[in-house]
């Protein structure tokens, strides 16, 4: 099994998100062009409607089978997890996403055993 985690973002990631940056939402001032400028720009409200269109706990496109497979297990990190979902079934990778915060919210759990 490989696990990657916060060990692996070696705490950075909250500290580079949080840091002042001259223009940091001001890309057409810097030296490179990002691949979505107007997304940078607007960040606050790609952040609210990311957000408001997530209305789950836990999901998963895993199914049970006889045969060996991998998995994706995906905690909650703010915002990046919902483009992580949104990825892993762009790629059709199997994932188990968990967001706890949203289950402390949300209380409710509907787990179905389907055949194969």
């Amino acid at each position: 099994m490989n696990v990657y985690g916060l060990k692996e973002f070696a705490n950075k990631v909250p500290e580079l998100l949080r840091k002042k940056t001259k223009n940091k939402r001001n890309p057409s001032k810097w030296t490179w062009v990002p691949s979505k400028p107007d997304k940078i720009k607007n960040i606050l409200n790609y952040r609210a409607r990311e957000t408001a269109a997530v209305n789950y706990a836990c999901m998963s496109n895993y199914r049970t089978s006889s045969e060996k497979q991998n998995i994706v297990l995906l905690f909650a990190m703010g915002n990046l997890s919902y483009s992580m979902v949104r990825h892993l079934e762009e790629n059709k990778l199997k994932y188990f996403f968990i967001d706890y915060p949203q289950f402390l919210v949300k209380g409710f759990i509907d787990i179905a055993e389907t055949e194969s």
